[in-house]
């Protein structure tokens, strides 16, 4: 007597099985050969890591040299220290959002803007605690982003913004002879387009394998970036329109919740232009707008003594954005943290 065929539902759950026996054991080897380190797309960036609709965050628990100065990172891959959950009852949370001034290029974590203003709003009877959640290259949709997914979660009493320059940088090129060399897009349009799939990437982006398999493609022929089949983008990420939807985006995140939001009009060497997007959101939201320019050419300080290099500031350069932004607060009066007051 012949044996009975093996149904085709239980070959198919068979296949699927082994597939997934062969994928653990690969994933488990390729986490016993390469580190979160080895994996990375950048080798001169190992603290940052992909991420779906973020694009890229810090590591948690990195502790590096990096540039001149030290980076460390906490349990939640942000350049600060250890976050108390929930947060305290008579503590005022301040969540300072933006981009590489934000997150204190050149400086220690105690230089920057965010921690010199935390101890200059302390000495009053009030406890004031600002978090750093800047990230280097950071857009104003990105800190949207966050501010939704992860921020709100660290019950902010205030959010804090500080953006312009990376807005408008140039989205990147495109090389036909590697097709993972694509920057085509806004950072808006990649939201939109990672957003439906962003547990798989999620999944995708911790997987060693597929890291080790991503490195492997990106290390084939290219040209980049001076060849001939790459056309280089000047679009910006993001444009203006773009900018003003995050604007409203983190505006309505805030109003919902009852968080106060204030608006900083960054300083640069040489300003990146659209001003007027900032300056229409402050007016049509009668959102606070600190302009750090105005206050930076009152002050007179040269710009030898104010910035680093052509974006950043130095330690005296954040010590004194500290200082006007406690000025502007303080001159809104008491209990200025308090949206419900409005």
């Amino acid at each position: 007597m012949r044996p009975s065929p093996i149904p085709i539902r239980r070959r198919i759950l068979y296949s699927l099985s082994i597939l997934m026996l062969v994928s653990m054991v690969a994933e488990a080897g390729a986490r016993l050969i390469w580190s979160d380190e080895d994996l990375v797309m950048n080798p001169t960036l190992t603290y940052l890591r992909d991420e779906p609709t973020l694009l890229w965050s810090m590591r948690p628990q990195v502790d590096i040299e990096l540039d001149g100065f030290h980076l460390q990172t906490n349990s939640l891959g942000l350049r600060d220290h250890e976050i108390a959950q929930p947060k305290p009852e008579d503590r005022v949370r301040i969540l300072s959002l933006g981009e590489s001034t934000t997150w204190g290029h050149g400086v220690a974590l105690e230089e920057t803007y965010g921690k010199v203003l935390e101890t200059l709003l302390s000495s009053g009877n009030e406890d004031f605690e600002v978090i750093n959640a800047g990230v280097a290259g950071y857009t104003t949709w990105q800190s949207a982003v966050y501010l939704e997914e992860r921020g709100l979660d660290l019950q902010p009493d205030v959010v804090m913004l500080y953006h312009l320059k990376n807005d408008s940088l140039p989205r990147g090129v495109i090389d036909e002879n590697n097709f993972l060399y694509q920057v085509p897009y806004t950072d808006a349009e990649t939201y939109r387009m990672r957003r439906p799939v962003r547990y798989l990437l999620s999944g995708l982006y911790r997987s060693h394998l597929y890291l080790r398999l991503r490195q492997a493609v990106l290390r084939l022929p290219s040209d980049l970036p001076d060849a001939a089949t790459s056309r280089e983008r000047h679009e910006p990420r993001m444009t203006p329109e773009e900018r003003t939807e995050a604007l409203w985006w983190i505006h309505k995140l805030c109003s919902e919740r009852g968080i106060r939001l204030i608006v900083l009009f960054p300083t640069y060497h040489q300003h990146p232009g659209h001003d007027y997007v900032l300056r229409d959101f402050a007016r049509l939201s009668d959102t606070p707008l600190i302009r750090l320019p105005e206050r930076k050419a009152a002050s007179g300080i040269s710009n030898e003594a104010y910035y680093l290099d052509e974006v950043h500031p130095s330690a005296e350069g954040h010590a004194l954005i500290a200082q006007w932004i406690h000025e502007a607060l303080e001159a809104q009066g008491p209990g200025w943290w308090d949206a419900s007051g409005d």
